[in-house]
């Protein structure tokens, strides 16, 4: 097999994995009262999300400027739509989503339970870790898939 066959072999293995993890994930609808929109930022704070979110929102809009400003350069045209980009990825809207994500989930009780442990040492460690934590993790299931799938299809065992 092709070192790109494997390429693809291992990645759509990567993904595999990552879709099984999230249909286990799945659970019934949270009981008891909604979190507040109040309390679902201060967790999405604490779990360091809204300063993902917040780079993220930056830089779609960045793109999306750069690309417009390019486009009328080459079209001769005046940049157009640029409000409606920049509205879209308005970072409040988009923490308001992540926030309903949460809520669907869990309640405000469970919120107020993540949230202690966000703000305890260990979660404050975890919150900075966890992006290592999971490029890690992605780079040491793709050496396992090569080396457990890829390498054994090359050579036909």
């Amino acid at each position: 097999m092709s070192g790109a066959v494997c390429r693809v072999i291992l990645s759509a293995g990567v993904a595999l994995l990552a879709c099984a993890s999230a249909l286990v994930a799945q659970e019934t609808k949270p009981a008891g009262a909604p979190a507040s929109p109040a309390q679902l930022r201060r967790l999405l704070a604490a779990t360091g999300e809204e300063k993902l979110v917040r780079e993220m929102s930056a830089e779609m809009i960045g793109k999306a400027r750069a690309a417009a400003e390019g486009a009328a350069k080459v079209t001769g045209k005046p940049v157009q739509g640029l409000a409606a980009i920049e509205s879209a990825y308005e970072p409040e809207k988009l923490m308001e989503i992540v926030g309903s994500v949460y809520a669907s989930h869990f309640s405000a009780a469970e919120i107020e339970e993540m949230q202690r442990f966000w703000e305890s040492p260990t979660g404050k460690r975890l919150a900075v870790l966890q992006p290592q934590i999971v490029v890690e993790t992605q780079e040491a299931l793709t050496k396992w898939i090569g080396d457990h799938v890829a390498a054994p299809a090359e050579t036909g065992k």
